[in-house]
């Protein structure tokens, strides 16, 4: 990860994407101000031209190198790498909302088991839906859900984490 700056000066991180083979596809670069709503001309997210996020998963290269067979998913990168610094080292990110059906036969083709981490709000909820239709469509039925009530994995108590993941149900 790079720090740098966008054309109208926003503070930014340049996030490297990688494919399952770990050659460099994408990158996404994440607004780092911490405003909630953008306007137009300043996204949260921008994408080299070209590069789509639906086709990949954030670090799911490191997973099959390690030979994990079980994946925890949640939406973005920097909670993905949240995760990992907590020692959640079999930790994927979607890049958005949902998964997509090119990335859950990703997963249907790479692992065995998959725990949807979910963030609190409207949003969430409505990803989780489609996710898991995708993750049916493809064969996929070997699926939990965890449930984060009140926060997102980037700021989440370790002890609410560890709670929310220790309960998931099958979906």
């Amino acid at each position: 990860m790079y720090p740098c700056k966008d054309p109208n000066n926003y503070s930014r991180l340049a996030i490297p994407i990688f494919d399952i083979l770990g050659n460099l596809v994408g990158v996404n670069c994440r607004r780092l101000d911490g405003v909630v709503k953008y306007p137009s001309y300043a996204k949260k997210y921008l994408m080299l031209q070209g590069f789509n996020t639906s086709y990949h998963l954030y670090l799911l290269h490191k997973i099959l190198k390690n030979n994990l067979n079980s994946v925890i998913v949640v939406e973005g990168e920097i909670s993905c790498l949240r995760m990992h610094t907590r020692g959640y080292n079999n930790t994927v990110a979607m890049s958005g909302a949902s998964l997509s059906k090119n990335q859950a036969t990703l997963l249907a083709q790479t692992v065995n088991e998959v725990t949807l981490l979910i963030e609190a709000g409207q949003a969430a909820e409505q990803g989780l839906i489609r996710s898991l239709q995708n993750l049916k469509k493809v064969g996929f039925f070997k699926v939990k859900v965890a449930r984060l009530l009140d926060d997102d994995p980037d700021t989440v108590d370790v002890k609410v984490l560890e709670k929310a993941l220790k309960e998931a149900y099958s979906a």
